[in-house]
């Protein structure tokens, strides 16, 4: 009984905890346009600046590989977030474009099967005129929601090469791209497992968007079995404490009749 009890207080307390946390998402950074959010966590080790960071000195600047002239010209191409790890030679950028491609496809999440691999098949190509191998075959990702395309190609061989990791999705005719580079050819075990999770944190909160709303029922739906099981846990922990003061007094009782008698 004592293991029993033990066993509902650990599975309480960690479906009490998981109930409140597991709709959380950390922002380390965060941009906002048009009543829309982008957020990804950025592990410690990276230098960064988004968008609303242009109207800052040329000093803030200082500690990154790029100068806010050439930072103003970036962001002025559709550049949201900038970041580098200049240790380990990485960067990640948030980029939002539109051109007549983006605009003839609209959205890509609802679109069928079929048509995705159409949009993939023409993407793939453009990196082929442009000499960037593909590392692996594209693939549909989800990420927070929406599909994604992901992409993963090199530049160039040996110690000239480099090689990135695309993630490509496009809502309401604007194409969202987030892009994670490697200054070695093949990315690395570590460099892979970095960049995965970054992606893993990525939240995107697109107004009046169906992925935000299918996203969000889905979310309500999981918070409130989550509580709803925590519930019946405390439930049979309360019924299992009073179930074991019953039959402490009951024995008790007992142990006085028999000295009676």
């Amino acid at each position: 009984m004592k293991i029993f009890k033990s066993f509902l207080i650990i599975v309480s307390l960690f479906l009490i905890v998981f109930s409140t946390s597991a709709l959380a998402k950390s922002e380390k950074v965060s941009v906002t346009f048009d009543e829309n959010i982008i957020t990804l966590t950025l592990p410690g080790n990276y230098t960064y600046y988004i968008n609303e960071d242009i109207d800052k000195s040329s000093d803030y600047f200082s500690n990154m590989p790029i100068d806010k002239n050439d930072a103003i010209e970036k962001i002025s191409d559709g550049t949201y977030i900038d970041a580098f790890d200049e240790t380990d030679g990485r960067q990640i950028t948030f980029k939002i474009t539109s051109d007549k491609f983006s605009q003839t496809i609209g959205n890509f999440t609802p679109m069928d099967d079929n048509d995705k691999k159409s949009v993939i098949k023409t993407l793939k190509s453009t990196y082929k005129k442009n000499n960037q191998d593909s590392i692996s075959e594209p693939k549909v990702i989800k990420v927070d929601g929406y599909d994604f395309m992901e992409f993963n190609c090199r530049v160039g061989n040996g110690d000239t090469g480099y090689s990135y990791k695309s993630i490509i999705t496009i809502i309401d005719g604007n194409c969202y791209e987030f892009v994670f580079f490697s200054n070695i050819s093949v990315p690395d075990d570590e460099t892979t497992d970095e960049f995965n999770g970054i992606i893993d944190s990525i939240s995107l909160k697109i107004k009046g968007e169906t992925g935000e709303i299918v996203k969000s029922v889905v979310f309500s739906v999981i918070s409130i079995a989550v509580i709803i099981i925590a519930g019946i846990v405390v439930i049979l922990m309360i019924y299992s404490l009073i179930r074991e003061f019953i039959n402490k007094r009951n024995h008790t009782e007992k142990v006085k009749l028999k000295k009676r008698d």
